[in-house]
């Protein structure tokens, strides 16, 4: 449980579709009375440093929908690691599988170079400092084992580059189901060679041995934003579909809606 006083950050959980919500603390908390001295992201603490061989553990509970009980009916704890977006997760084989957007430490979000602070979005040289984006992180918990579980973190390489990426999203459909696809934006398309200037939609897909493949479109002096997926009505495959990005268009300083083949992520549209 949570000790005395303790108010973590959560942004964040996962529903499997058989009715079990797993809620993931992150060792990043927030003192009490915090609020009162000063704003919300920088009254934050983080308490895992030291990684995998110190600071506070990740904490993980299961309750089942299903039952009447209001204790966690598993609980568990990983390596340190913070998270804004769960992906998905689904029950197979007598385990959970959780999908996360992830991150060795909340910089993102705490840092002097946190996300898109204004100042220095304005300043090359500071806006080369800033946080990268997540990495797709996947953790399983045996239903029959509770207690310590490993996190694996999957490489999303794109032509040798790897991507990072943030605001994930799935189809629809496949909500609390074993899916495939993930879609979401980077603010490194070039991965280490990038300045938060170049900007991409991504698609990435896994297959049954955790192997990846990155697909994405990009164009110069286009911003996307959170994706959307939205499934064709009678489509057979979980990428029957097209993905929907409301974008910026730095040249024309509009903003439009770019419409991508799911499959390919082949533009089929836009509308200003």
């Amino acid at each position: 449980g949570l000790g005395a006083g303790e108010i973590p950050y959560v942004h964040s959980f996962g529903l499997t579709q058989t009715g079990k919500v797993i809620l993931i603390l992150c060792p990043l908390r927030m003192p009490p009375g915090a609020l009162l001295q000063g704003s919300f992201m920088p009254s934050l603490e983080w308490c895992g440093r030291g990684g995998a061989g110190g600071g506070d553990r990740t904490r993980i509970f299961v309750f089942d929908l299903k039952s009447a009980q209001e204790e966690p009916s598993w609980t568990y704890e990983a390596d340190p690691l913070f998270f804004y977006h769960a992906i998905n997760a689904y029950e197979e084989e007598g385990g959970i599988t959780v999908d996360l957007c992830g991150y060795p430490s909340p910089d993102i979000a705490t840092s002097p170079n946190a996300f898109a602070y204004i100042p220095n979005m304005k300043d090359g040289k500071e806006r080369s400092k800033q946080a990268r984006d997540g990495s797709l992180y996947r953790i399983r918990l045996p239903l029959e084992q509770q207690g310590h579980v490993p996190v694996q973190r999957l490489k999303t390489l794109c032509q040798g580059t790897e991507m990072t990426f943030e605001l994930p999203t799935i189809s629809p459909v496949y909500a609390g189901k074993k899916h495939q696809h993930v879609y979401g934006y980077t603010g490194f398309a070039r991965g280490d060679k990038s300045d938060f200037t170049d900007w991409a939609v991504l698609k990435i897909s896994t297959d049954e041995d955790g192997r990846t493949r990155v697909s994405k479109w990009e164009e110069e002096f286009a911003y996307p934003s959170e994706p959307i997926f939205v499934p064709r009505p009678d489509g057979e495959e979980e990428d029957d579909g097209v993905v929907l990005v409301q974008m910026f268009d730095g040249r024309r300083e509009e903003s439009f809606l770019l419409c991508l083949d799911a499959k390919s992520m082949i533009e089929v549209a836009r509308a200003y």
